[in-house]
């Protein structure tokens, strides 16, 4: 609802009136809408970092399932290495009060010395 000086012009007090109360409850009902949004923004915020947790968990297990298989090690291209005795560093599995991934390195659980369980 917009208002021009053409419309102002030739109203009474009272209908002015009643046109800022309208755009003072358009007001509200926007104010309301904005934060149901960013509720929600939140959320689906949270939500994402927690499946991201969840793949990396994921993908961090499969290259461990297919890290421990052996080889056949009578096979002649089959090269030996050496496996490191302790599992890379990777970021917090962690999930921030503010809905964030938590940006400390993981320990062997996945988790910093905050996030992990003690």
């Amino acid at each position: 609802m917009t208002l021009g000086i053409n419309s102002l012009i030739g109203q009474t007090k009272k209908e002015l009136i009643v046109k800022v109360q309208e755009l003072n409850n358009a007001q509200i009902k926007n104010d309301v809408r904005i934060e149901n949004l960013e509720r929600t923004v939140k959320d689906l915020t949270l939500a994402v970092a927690k499946l991201e947790a969840k793949l990396e968990a994921m993908q961090s297990q499969n290259q461990n399932i297919t890290s421990n298989v052996n080889p056949p090690t009578n096979h002649p291209a089959v090269h030996t290495q050496v496996q490191p005795t302790t599992a890379p560093r990777s970021q917090c599995r962690g999930i921030t009060k503010a809905g964030n991934r938590c940006k400390r390195s993981g320990g062997p659980n996945g988790y910093c010395y905050q996030h992990g369980p003690n």
